[in-house]
């Protein structure tokens, strides 16, 4: 689903179907954990790994609404709990 380039400091992400660059992230002093943490940071906001792992398997519609109503009431309780601390 995803293709990897690495070349003279730069790392791309790509998505094979599209084929467009989904990020890039650039070395800095030859630092490679410093990039793979950062290529970690920017999938996880982006929902690339999420994405690719709801993609692995078919489910089917019925499942699919279940699951989004199940999220959707859980971001609700999560934002209804922050707007309280927040007061």
């Amino acid at each position: 689903m995803f293709n990897l380039y690495f070349r003279k400091g730069v790392i791309v992400i790509f998505n094979k179907d599209t084929k467009k660059a989904n990020f890039t992230i650039i070395l800095k002093d030859n630092n490679i954990e410093k990039a793979i943490r950062k290529m970690k940071n920017k999938a996880t906001k982006l929902g690339i790994l999420k994405t690719y792992r709801e993609k692995q398997r078919y489910e089917k519609p019925s499942d699919a609404r279940i699951r989004k109503a199940k999220e959707g009431k859980i971001n609700l309780y999560k934002a209804k709990k922050k707007r309280e601390n927040n007061l």
